[in-house]
Parts: structure tokens; C-alpha cells; sequence
């Protein structure tokens, strides 16, 4: 049998002093749960002071462990999944009964501190509860030691991570102006040139021409970026050009104008 198949509606529920997060999750309070025993679900005696809270969620829902602490306060320990068998959380329980009740809960935690594990505020809350003062002194001071190194390591994870931005950054720009250096190239030396689309989405003529401070009419930069494929300027001083020939489609006659200018831009730059 799996926890979704317990007919939860024909078992009682014990009103339980939880410790949880409160509404704005900044700070921990105690509030009481219907919560079910954990022996009446499993039928395995030694589990109880352990409870079960059916959690339900938009898409599914959780099943809350939670371990009584003398009938003081309760703390949250655990969730299964409403497909498992009651077998397997049986176990699972069985597995965490060192943790039991009080003493087991201080045992819980500083299991938790030697696995470097975070403690909240709840779980110190509990403790406050359960008079234990010294205990929520010290890991008052580990949950803020804690916090303080994990801050540390995300700033140096974000710096590592913008270095690697930066890296990365300058790579794709210095690809990207031999790209620029090498169509300069094929205009001065009369190769074909293809009028490749950018990063951006637009294309490697025009570029060119705003790069050179050709001004350009928006209908002939949308004609250069949509339709020019290449341009050939040749040796002879004439220029050929390739478009696409939709249905209806004209070759632009304003566009030699400009390619002109563009020639004439790159060539004045030659070293």
C-alpha cells in the first residue's frame, strides 16, 4: 500500500505544538498541526511520537514527518512521496529513531553540524522551547557562521562566473572583429564578399557601412539586410551583386550608391 491509498479521512488526527517558519518566513513560531500518528498509518508501535502532515500542492502532495520532542514542540525532519509504500517509509523511520524525541533531536542537529549541514531558525527555535539555552546560543553562532561563509562563496562564484562572462565576452568580440577585419579584406582586395547575418540579426554589409559612417535610408538598409546575399567588387571599378528573386522582387538601384561609398570608406583605410 503507497501513503496516496491510506484512507486518511477514516483516521484521527492529535493536535501537535509545531515549531514552523511564520507567514513572512523571517522568523520561527509555534502553531498547532492535526497531525497523524505515525504508528496508526505504518502499525509499527515503536514509531510513535513520530506524526505524519498531509502537505497538498498544486500538483501533488507531500507527506511531513515530524518527530514530537517530549509533547513540548515538534520539528519537521523529513517528507515522502504520496507513491511510496508504507513499507518504505517504515524503514526510513526506523533509520532516523536514533533522532528521536528530545535527546534525539540534539543528536539530529549536531549530526547535521558535522555534515557542515544548514540549521534555521525553527530548529533553534525548538530548542528555545525545550530550555535548552546553551544549545541555542551555539548554534545561534553556527547558523551565523554558516550563512556568513556561504555568503562568501556566492560572491566568489559570481565573481568566477563574471571573469568567465568577461572571458567569454572578449573571445566572441575578438572572433567577431577578425570577422570585421577580414570582410574589409575582400572588399579591398575585390573578393566576394557574403552578406553573412550577425549576432544581432542583421547583416555584414550594412554593418560595414554604419561602421564607416555611411548613412544609409531605412528602405535600402532593409533591402541590404533582407534581400543582398554578396557583392563582388571588381577590379574594373564595377559591382556585382546576388539577391534573392522573389516573385516580384527588383534589385535595389539606390544600393549601388552606397556600396560605392563603402568601397571607397575601406580602401582609405588600407594600411
Amino acid at each position: 500500500m503507497t501513503l496516496s491509498e491510506v484512507k486518511f479521512d477514516k483516521l484521527n488526527t492529535v493536535e501537535i505544538l509545531c515549531s514552523e517558519f511564520s507567514k513572512d518566513g523571517k522568523s520561527a513560531v509555534r502553531r498547532k498541526r492535526d497531525l497523524y500518528p505515525m504508528e496508526v498509518i505504518t502499525g509499527d508501535d515503536t514509531l510513535k511520537g513520530f506524526y505524519i502532515e498531509i502537505a497538498n500542492f498544486s500538483y501533488f502532495t507531500d507527506y511531513v514527518a515530524w518527530n514530537d520532542c517530549g509533547g513540548v514542540i515538534a520539528v519537521k525532519y523529513l517528507s515522502f512521496r504520496e507513491e511510496q509504500e508504507i513499507s518504505d517509509v517504515t524503514k526510513v523511520m526506523h533509520q532516523n529513531m536514533e533522532f528521536k524525541g528530545t535527546e534525539g533531536y540534539k543528536r539530529r542537529l549536531s549530526h547535521m553540524e558535522t555534515a557542515g549541514e544548514y540549521i534555521n531558525l525553527t530548529e533553534i527555535y525548538a530548542l528555545k522551547l525545550l530550555n535548552e539555552s546553551e544549545l541555542v546560543d551555539y548554534y545561534s553562532k553556527y547558523r551565523e557562521n554558516y550563512l556568513t561563509i556561504k555568503e562568501r562563496e556566492e560572491r566568489e562564484q559570481e565573481k568566477q562566473r563574471q571573469l568567465e562572462q568577461q572571458k567569454t565576452e572578449d573571445e566572441r568580440q575578438k572572433l567577431f572583429n577578425a570577422r570585421i577585419l577580414e570582410a574589409e579584406d575582400c572588399i579591398r582586395r575585390n573578393k566576394l564578399l557574403k552578406n553573412d547575418s550577425l549576432d544581432d540579426g542583421k547583416h555584414l554589409i550594412l554593418y560595414l557601412m554604419k561602421k564607416h559612417n555611411i548613412n544609409v535610408p531605412l528602405k535600402t538598409q532593409g533591402w541590404i539586410n533582407n534581400k543582398l546575399t554578396s557583392v563582388l567588387f571588381a577590379q574594373d571599378g564595377v559591382i556585382h551583386i546576388q539577391f534573392y528573386r522573389g516573385k516580384g522582387c527588383k534589385c535595389s538601384e539606390s544600393v549601388y550608391k552606397y556600396l560605392n561609398l563603402l568601397k571607397t570608406a575601406v580602401d582609405g583605410t588600407a594600411d
